[in-house]
């Protein structure tokens, strides 16, 4: 019977050892990704193709390089103003030069506005490439973001390929991929023709 008694407690402190490593586990794990300080979320990668017809490579890539353009096809977007902190300032209705910065303000303001600030990367209208990238990306939602866009003719039409790529730094990073896969497709496949048309 005291056999059967110190069985039963060696293995009662073991199962309350094991809830607690649990237990700490869980806390570790959720606290992390609160804070967005652990890498438990693999990186995103969003691929849209369009068409445009009626605009050669050079003309799709000015609109999509001129922020002013942005809140055109882009539905959350709000606005696109120079930050305060930028070296050079430049025409928002044009091209954005090669280390050019633009704050792109998203959502309701000023009840809700979250923003982005952009640097462009690389921008070339002839080879038809436009980069822009945010290491601070959306501050407890994602980081590392990327827009690259990948414009070539094709015959009576000009194709435009747009990676978007980002680190989820919380759960909500990874709930924005769902969100952006249908902004994307509504903004190449839809109002980016529509808005080009328009300047034909």
């Amino acid at each position: 019977i005291m056999n059967t008694l110190r069985s039963s407690n060696s293995l009662s402190r073991r199962n309350v050892s094991g809830y607690r490593n649990s237990v700490v586990l869980l806390v570790v794990v959720t606290v992390c990704l609160m804070a967005g300080g652990c890498s438990a979320f693999n990186p995103v990668t969003l691929t849209t193709t369009s068409s445009v017809n009626t605009a050669s490579v050079r003309d799709v890539h000015n609109f999509l390089a001129s922020p002013e353009n942005w809140p055109k096809i882009t539905t959350s977007s709000n606005s696109v103003v120079i930050p305060e902190d930028a070296k050079k300032s430049f025409d928002l209705g044009k091209p954005t030069p090669v280390n050019g910065l633009v704050k792109e303000i998203f959502g309701l303001p000023p009840i809700l506005a979250p923003s982005v600030t952009w640097k462009c990367v690389q921008s070339n209208a002839k080879v038809g490439r436009l980069e822009f990238f945010s290491e601070e990306g959306l501050p407890g939602v994602l980081s590392d973001a990327r827009i690259l866009y990948d414009i070539k003719g094709d015959g009576e039409a000009t194709s435009v390929k747009l990676d978007v790529s980002f680190e989820p730094t919380s759960p909500f990073g990874v709930l924005a991929s769902i969100a952006l896969k249908v902004e994307n497709t509504i903004a190449m496949k839809f109002l980016l023709p529509k808005e080009i048309s328009k300047k034909a």
